[in-house]
């Protein structure tokens, strides 16, 4: 459940969040989206999946074996249930695009890489326009 000022502690996640540098197993699109969840209920979803990789071959590898051969997306559902379209996430909800998962801020998620972070809205404007596909509700 989530805290009753979680969307301030989600603010502040994201701003602090914002100032660090990627590194595997520490600040990547995976523990950024369970940081983020972390700070609005208190659970962490990761504990099990901490320090336990180093780089993107590991984490697949890790997903794989602790996820009986399924993939992140299908361990989310595992965890989350069934997502909704993007078009219907709330602030919080962990979004997923492209295969990796971000959080919702707005009417848009922050998703965090190799590359820095990324702003995907939720809904497209255009037929090519990236958009976020699926989000699982962080009650």
């Amino acid at each position: 459940m989530r805290y009753p000022d979680w969307p301030h502690r989600l603010n502040e996640f994201v701003v602090a969040a914002t100032k660090r540098e990627f590194r595997w197993a520490e600040h990547d699109c995976c523990t950024f989206a369970a940081d983020a969840v972390l700070a609005i209920t208190g659970v962490d979803y990761m504990a099990d999946f901490r320090g336990r990789y180093h780089d993107e071959e590991s984490a697949e590898a890790l997903i794989t074996a602790e996820c009986r051969g399924g993939s992140l997306f299908k361990h989310l559902y595992k965890l989350f249930g069934r997502p909704v379209h993007g078009a219907m996430a709330q602030r919080g909800d962990i979004a997923w695009y492209e295969g990796c998962c971000g959080v919702m801020v707005s009417n848009h998620a922050v998703f965090f890489g190799q590359n820095g972070y990324l702003l995907v809205p939720r809904r497209r404007k255009r037929p090519d326009d990236p958009y976020v596909k699926f989000a699982f509700r962080v009650r």
